[in-house]
């Protein structure tokens, strides 16, 4: 049986790699689980996912914090912002199929974007909230 945490992952990465639109604003496939060495930007990775127990008294389940990365060279903001904007658009309240489990809900938390003092590069930061229960 695959983990609520692996199945949730996985049905994020998949609907964002899966999606035209976003890998058009991205020029080409640029979703990534791990980044690899020398990844040119503009990109979106998969970040931490923080779980916890969010089970009642009739049944089990799980709360996910999914945190995801977009990460730009553009001069301003606003390439970010669009990724960030189609990430929202694809995920927030979407319905997605996870393996071993079920969806109950997928929010948005937030979504912000800043200056890497490091890269200068922008990132963008989204936060989602998925909670899931397994199939019976």
């Amino acid at each position: 049986m695959v983990h609520a945490i692996e199945a949730v992952r996985a049905a994020v990465f998949t609907r964002l790699s899966d999606d035209s639109m976003l890998c058009d604003l991205l020029g080409g496939p640029r979703v990534y689980d791990h980044v690899p060495e020398r990844t040119g930007y503009p990109y979106v990775s998969l970040g931490t996912i923080t779980t916890r127990d969010w089970s009642t008294q009739l049944s089990h389940g799980h709360e996910h914090l999914v945190t995801l990365h977009a990460w730009s060279m553009a001069r301003g903001p606003s390439q970010v912002h669009t990724l960030l904007a189609r990430i929202d658009e694809l995920l927030d309240g979407a319905d997605l199929t996870l393996a071993d489990h079920q969806l109950v809900n997928l929010t948005l938390v937030f979504w912000t974007a800043m200056r890497d003092p490091d890269t200068g590069a922008y990132h963008g930061l989204v936060r989602l909230r998925a909670v899931t229960e397994p199939d019976v």
